[in-house]
């Protein structure tokens, strides 16, 4: 990695075959520009992620209406009360990954935008948009965000901590 780059494994669907697409200044692959596969894998993966973005917002839904069923202060409530909480924060860290991204290239944002970063999906999610085991996203030379994995669990870092 260098300069003000950030790199990422991309996996073409058609050929099997894996090329590192450089951001900011460096040859993009034409695979992913040209009509042989490459948009339709990435819109195969957005369109995998949206399912996924589609199952979350199904999951928030059944928590807001079980918080409203159960008692004031019970166990229950408060672990759905938690839940929906970890599901916001979730989104929020995933629209900082966004915009660090469409900073980088107008449009790769949207693969990430819509995608449920938690222990019990990102594997999934990891392996759908090609994520390699270690990602550093850059903005103006500082990190913005780190998407690591470990164990094949991705989880997004961002800010400072990264």
């Amino acid at each position: 990695m260098e300069g003000n780059s950030w790199e990422r494994l991309i996996r073409t669907e058609r050929n099997g075959q894996s090329a590192f697409v450089g951001i900011e200044g460096e040859n993009h692959d034409s695979s992913l520009s040209s009509d042989d596969g490459g948009i339709g894998a990435r819109e195969e993966r957005v369109r995998c992620v949206l399912s996924e973005l589609r199952h979350l917002a199904s999951i928030r839904s059944q928590c807001e209406t079980a918080l409203r069923q159960l008692p004031s202060r019970s166990n229950e409530r408060e672990r759905m009360r938690n839940r929906v909480l970890h599901i916001d924060s979730t989104l929020n860290l995933v629209m900082v990954v966004v915009e660090a991204l469409d900073d980088c290239e107008p449009g790769l944002g949207s693969i990430f935008q819509l995608s449920y970063i938690d222990n019990l999906t990102c594997e999934r999610i990891g392996a759908l948009l090609g994520v390699s085991k270690r990602t550093v996203i850059r903005r103006r030379n500082h990190i913005v965000a780190l998407i690591a994995s470990d164990d094949d669990l991705y989880s997004i870092i961002v800010g400072d901590a990264a």
